[in-house]
Formats: C-alpha cells, sequence, structure tokens
C-alpha cells in the first residue's frame, strides 16, 4: 500500500478549487492509496469525506505563527500511516497515470538493486487552471494533459528546477533527525533531497521527465522573512535540486545522470 499525506492550510476560493482538483486526481489515480489529509481549516474535513480519505488529522502541532513543521508532519505521517512506500505531495499538485508509472518503475528498481530505501523527487509543470475538473468524464485525463502541454511550462529558472513537489519513499526511518524546518517557508524541499543522499547515503531518484504532476499557477502571498531566514538557518547552506540527483527515472527503466 501506499500512503499520500499532505497539509491544507486556506481552503477558500482558487485555492480550494486547486486543492480539491489535486486531492480528487490522487483518488482517481490511486484508488487504493491510504490518503493523510493534516489540517483543520473549514471545509477541508468535507473533502476529505468525498475523496475517501482514509483519515482527516487536526491534531498536528503547529508554530505560534500557525505554520506545521516538517518534521513533525513527516514523523506524524510515518506514525498514523499504513503503506509500506509514503508520499508527501503539495496539495495543489494533480497526477496523472505517469506518475503511478514512475512509481511503478521506482518500487521494482529499488527491489532489484536490493537497497533499503530509496527517494523519489520531481518537479511540476505550471498551468492556469481555475476550474474544476470533471473527473466523471472518461477522457478528463487525456484533455488535462492536451492542456498542459500546449499551454503550460515547466517549472525551471535558469535551466534549473528549484523546487520539489513530492516525496516518494519507503518507510524506514528515512527523516528522524530532520530540522524543525516551516513548510511552505522555502529551502526545507531542497535539503531534504541533500539530506538523504549526504546524511542517510540514501539513493535519490528524480522522476521530472516520466512524471507530469501538473501545479495550477495562482497568485501567494511572501511567506514572512523570519520564517524563511529560520529555515535558511536551518538547511546550513545545503540544497539540492531535482537535476542535481545521481539517478534518473525514464519509462522503462532507472538510469545515472550523465553530468
Amino acid at each position: 500500500m501506499i500512503t499520500f499525506f499532505t497539509t491544507c492550510k486556506d481552503f477558500s476560493g482558487l485555492t480550494k478549487i486547486h486543492q480539491y482538483n489535486a486531492l480528487r486526481s490522487w483518488r482517481q489515480i490511486f484508488p487504493d492509496a491510504e490518503i493523510l489529509i493534516f489540517g483543520k481549516e473549514e471545509g477541508i474535513q468535507e473533502i476529505a469525506e468525498e475523496i475517501e480519505a482514509s483519515r482527516f488529522l487536526s491534531d498536528l502541532n503547529y508554530e505560534p505563527g500557525e505554520t506545521p513543521c516538517v518534521n513533525e508532519l513527516f514523523s506524524q505521517a510515518h506514525e498514523r500511516s499504513w503503506g509500506e512506500w509514503l508520499c508527501y505531495i503539495n496539495a495543489d499538485i494533480i497526477v496523472t497515470s505517469s506518475f503511478k508509472q514512475a512509481i511503478r518503475q521506482v518500487q521494482r528498481f529499488q527491489k532489484n538493486q536490493g537497497w533499503a530505501n530509496c527517494l523519489m523527487i520531481g518537479q511540476k509543470w505550471d498551468v492556469i487552471l481555475d476550474k474544476e475538473i470533471q473527473f466523471d468524464k472518461p477522457d478528463w485525463e487525456s484533455k488535462l494533459i492536451t492542456s498542459a502541454k500546449k499551454q503550460g511550462r515547466p517549472h525551471f529558472r535558469n535551466g534549473k528546477g528549484y523546487g520539489v513537489d513530492y516525496f516518494f519513499y519507503r518507510r524506514a526511518g528515512l527523516w528522524k533527525k530532520i530540522p524543525p524546518f516551516l513548510i511552505h517557508r522555502l529551502w526545507w524541499d531542497t535539503f531534504l533531497p541533500w539530506y538523504a543522499i549526504h546524511a542517510k547515503e540514501i539513493p535519490v531518484l528524480d522522476a521530472t521527465k516520466l512524471a507530469l504532476v501538473i501545479h495550477p499557477l495562482h497568485s501567494k502571498p511572501k511567506p514572512p522573512v523570519d520564517e524563511v531566514r529560520r529555515n535558511q538557518s536551518l538547511a546550513g547552506g545545503h540544497r539540492m535540486y531535482c537535476c542535481n540527483v545521481p539517478w534518473v527515472v525514464t519509462p522503462n527503466k532507472c538510469v545515472m545522470r550523465q553530468f
């Protein structure tokens, strides 16, 4: 079993539509997965029930600024989940069948390689998408992919992927000693791949080329400067991007990246 987990904070207006589309896509593509949703905003429990999330959890410890800590989130997901594999994914990321294909490819490769654990990460495609997806239509995915490739673009800057939008890994105590980063406050997502490789000696794979995951473009307020600086300090200058990790996931196999 795979356990997906995320945290929802704001659940109103366009943000509600974006997260609604994302959460429903997870259930469409992974009908048998366990889904854990952390959050306490009004409306989250209703969508959790609609997509048949395994659990809606509102008792996550928050910082005074109402921002959850990454280590707390990952620890709670590990303790409360049932899956052999876990996947943190940002709550507005829409997945497609290619994401499932990438997951299966990595699971097979991990087993064949005899690795105790591994970490799959990847980048998103930015797309303008402000309407609810009609998941009851059989062609919802093909239309979405066509639109994304025609109107969207990969989330790169200066030729590099600067953010990481999901972390798929085998449950084996990978994140026991990560710093108390504040989620959605930069630095933490690029620190974790570095931590996996350098602190835990875990192979890290980039699935960007295979897994098409979609992020609806939206405006968002700048995070508080003090919270960003806190994360930057905790990272200690350690960062690793999708384009820097040693393995690449392709449709047929996982290969070493040629730098």
